[in-house]
């Protein structure tokens, strides 16, 4: 039966997902005049949001909007047209307008100014409230519909079928499954042959031939700098603190990078991790200071001395590494056990054997490959009306905030074009 002249049906959307993406493409395509219904696993929304930025919810990032490509490797610019629909300014903007002022602080990170994670995940429900978007808990899809090389509507594990016009996937990737990312967004679209691009961890504690870690599980060397190396290839890191770990390291110097390790690690060559003690210092330098302190203290013990270089409680697990006896009287000590100092101050060696498994990595890398979407608009190549958002895609980014915004962006253009 048609419509009477004048009245008109609105577009149906379906939304997948109710983390950052999934949200924000509700938001999107109900803002736009479609009538929205969110499908969320849990029984609440944003559960990996509420764990961002240790539970200050690192919203975005201020830099560049090249600098926010570089950071996410080689498929930064697949993010362009996403950026260009709903940029950083768009995300402060957005939270803004909610009551949350933000700041933007060290390494241009933006996050709540007098806000946590929960207020944010609050402002996206207000604005899906306001928006009439219909939102459906404890949901578990098994299936997309598809007819005719379209998307018409999602089954339900319990084998219900409802039925729409667009059908946006926000289940995120398979990384942190607690929040209820698996992975089963991902094997819906494989199904529908899409291509999947491996899945790894991103974001992960890496794993170290050396045993010493242990020891001091949990403590952080502050000021450092990184240098990965495989075969002919380096990666040097900022300044910044590595935790040591039971059976490896961790901290933001060594999260940030951990994704291209892990693929070096793929390749089955082996990969060593340098850890510069005193980044503020030339080697020369470094050898200077020691030598004065050497010299100026003949009869004082070794380890007295090195006080001067890191904490006190890093000194028995460094002078066993260097093989020297932490009572040593400076006065005794002999060039080549001088030099052992200091290369291991300015590169204290550390191999990587691997990493923590896919599940403890804070950010999936692989998933849809991008050949597969269309990034002005975020619809797969392959069905029509189906559209894909942040995780489950073959994007990730080091931290910093740069992963939600993907996510923010990625689940508003999808929005706006299921509504067009």
């Amino acid at each position: 039966m048609s419509l009477p002249r004048g009245v008109y049906r609105l577009k149906k959307v379906f939304v997948i997902g109710g983390g950052a993406a999934g949200m924000m493409g509700a938001i999107s395509a109900a803002s736009h005049g479609c009538a929205v219904t969110l499908f969320e696993r849990n029984d609440i929304l944003g559960k990996k949001v509420l764990l961002t930025g240790k539970g200050k919810c690192n919203v975005t990032n201020a830099c560049s909007k090249e600098d926010f490509f570089v950071r996410f490797a080689k498929n930064g610019h697949f993010l362009r047209d996403a950026l260009k629909a709903f940029s950083s300014e768009d995300v402060i903007s957005f939270f803004e307008n909610q009551g949350i002022e933000c700041q933007i602080g060290r390494q241009q990170r933006v996050f709540p100014l007098k806000h946590e994670a929960p207020d944010v995940v609050e402002a996206l429900k207000q604005v899906l409230r306001k928006n009439n978007v219909c939102i459906k808990y404890n949901s578990r899809i098994k299936d997309l519909i598809v007819k005719d090389g379209q998307a018409i509507g999602i089954k339900f594990e319990n084998g219900e079928d409802q039925f729409c016009d667009k059908v946006i996937l926000a289940t995120g990737g398979a990384s942190f499954s607690g929040t209820g990312s698996s992975g089963d967004g991902i094997e819906m679209a494989q199904k529908l042959n899409h291509k999947k691009v491996n899945l790894r961890p991103s974001l992960v504690p890496l794993i170290t031939k050396e045993k010493f870690p242990a020891k001091l599980r949990g403590f952080f060397l502050k000021n450092v700098r990184l240098t990965f190396k495989h075969g002919k290839k380096k990666k040097i890191t900022g300044i910044g603190e590595v935790m040591l770990m039971s059976n490896g390291i961790s901290g933001a110097l060594s999260l940030a990078v951990s994704g291209e390790v892990v693929d070096w690690l793929a390749k089955g060559e082996k990969v060593f991790a340098k850890i510069d003690l005193k980044p503020g210092m030339t080697a020369e330098e470094v050898g200077a200071r020691l030598g004065r302190e050497l010299k100026a203290n003949p009869k004082k013990v070794i380890a007295d001395i090195m006080t001067s270089f890191f904490p006190e409680i890093f000194m028995g697990t460094f002078m066993k590494l260097v093989d020297l006896d932490s009572a040593r009287l400076a006065g005794t000590m002999k060039l080549k056990e001088i030099n052992r100092i200091q290369e291991s101050l300015k590169a204290l060696t550390l191999e990587i054997t691997g990493s923590r498994p896919l599940n403890s990595g804070m950010v999936t890398q692989g998933g849809v490959s991008l050949k597969n979407i269309n990034p002005k608009t975020m619809e797969s190549r392959v069905i029509k009306n189906l559209y894909f958002t942040g995780e489950m895609m073959d994007i990730d980014a080091d931290t910093g905030g740069f992963n939600l915004q993907a996510a923010f962006s990625t689940g508003y253009l999808a929005g706006l074009s299921a509504s067009q």
